[in-house]
């Protein structure tokens, strides 16, 4: 049933001359839009209804509670005779006709639905038939032929089982970063120590969040499943140096370029009571700033937020912004530290000693 504002619209369009199509480009919508608010299958958001109301010189309050088509003299729908011809019976026919062709649109695809659905089911059910033809020739062949199979396998079962084995030892590899470390599986896991690598996995593991999936993170941070499936990077020094290693929540997060050495990925420790932080470095998980890596001046008992220094740069991260906030506690890096000597070794003193006395010579 059509509503007042669906009539309305259908009315000011065909007094005015315009198909569809006219008026749909006129006002900046789509034909099959239109088509819906004269269908009452939509209705016309405030911003439509009021371009809508502005192309007739009428007000949205008209527009959408009076019906106009039985008002005869209204100057604000006034055609450019000021003459309100209107055809009631012939618009009633076009009205409809109109009807008549969308049940008629409706009842096809109806229709079509149908017929693809029955036609989906006979297929289904042809394919059950062939399974269960399939399944019943090979059960019969795999029944004729188990016997002899019997005999080859035991025959050749020990020669094969330990070429097997050969060819698994020679296969084995030694985890890095890419190949083990940072992949869901940690593919480095001896058969004949499965047990206690499943052990060591479930303490050991940390979920890697790599710089691709950050975006990701900050969406699912929250969901055990989305962390359960992150990749796992397996550091088992940690739980050699430390004791409970399964009650500490860990994240790994490869740094960019908002850390000063590249390539390098922090393990960080999650912090609980924020309230309590200390004046320091941590990786941030915030709403507005992504993930981070800076200085915090911790604001959040006096003034509730937090005090970011990055890059010589100083801005405030309410409280309602923060995610997670991460205690760096290992950093993997794929650049060595330069080493420099130490000012008391030997070595050292004697080239100052050298030095000196070049100076000397020098006349410095």
């Amino acid at each position: 049933m059509m509503t007042l504002v669906s009539r309305n619209i259908r009315y000011l369009r065909r007094l005015h001359g315009m198909t569809q199509e006219e008026f749909a480009n006129k006002i900046g919508i789509k034909r099959a839009s239109l088509g819906a608010y004269e269908e009452s299958r939509a209705t016309p958001n405030l911003a439509n209804l009021q371009i809508i109301a502005k192309t007739f010189n009428i007000s949205v309050d008209d527009l959408i509670s009076l019906d106009i088509r039985l008002i005869k003299e209204k100057a604000s729908v006034h055609t450019e005779n000021d003459i309100f011809d209107i055809n009631v019976e012939e618009d009633i026919k076009e009205d409809l006709r109109e009807d008549l062709e969308r049940i008629q649109k409706e009842a096809q695809e109806i229709i079509s639905r149908n017929l693809a659905k029955d036609l989906e089911e006979k297929l289904k059910i042809n394919q059950q038939q062939n399974n269960l033809q399939q399944n019943s020739f090979l059960n019969n062949f795999r029944d004729n032929q188990k016997e002899d199979y019997k005999n080859d396998f035991q025959d050749n079962y020990s020669e094969k089982k330990q070429d097997f084995q050969q060819e698994k030892i020679q296969k084995t590899t030694y985890p890095t970063l890419e190949t083990g470390f940072f992949t869901p599986q940690n593919t480095y896991n001896p058969e004949n120590n499965q047990q206690n690598n499943q052990n060591k996995k479930a303490k050991n593991d940390i979920p890697f969040i790599k710089l691709p999936q950050r975006n990701d993170y900050l969406a699912g941070y929250d969901n055990p499943s989305f962390v359960a499936d992150l990749p796992q990077l397996n550091l088992s020094l940690l739980a050699d140096n430390e004791q409970n290693r399964e009650s500490r929540d860990l994240r790994a997060f490869e740094m960019g370029q908002d850390f000063p050495q590249p390539k390098t990925v922090l393990i960080g420790e999650y912090i609980k009571n924020w309230y309590n932080l200390q004046d320091n470095y941590y990786v941030i998980v915030s709403q507005r700033q992504g993930i981070f890596y800076a200085k915090v001046e911790n604001l959040l008992k006096t003034e509730n937020y937090l005090k970011i220094i990055m890059n010589e740069n100083t801005f405030r991260l309410p409280l309602r912004e923060i995610f997670e906030i991460w205690q760096p506690i290992l950093m993997i890096s794929a650049h060595l530290p330069e080493i420099v000597p130490h000012p008391n070794t030997k070595l050292y003193s004697l080239i100052n000693e050298l030095q000196n006395e070049i100076n000397q010579l020098r006349g410095f």
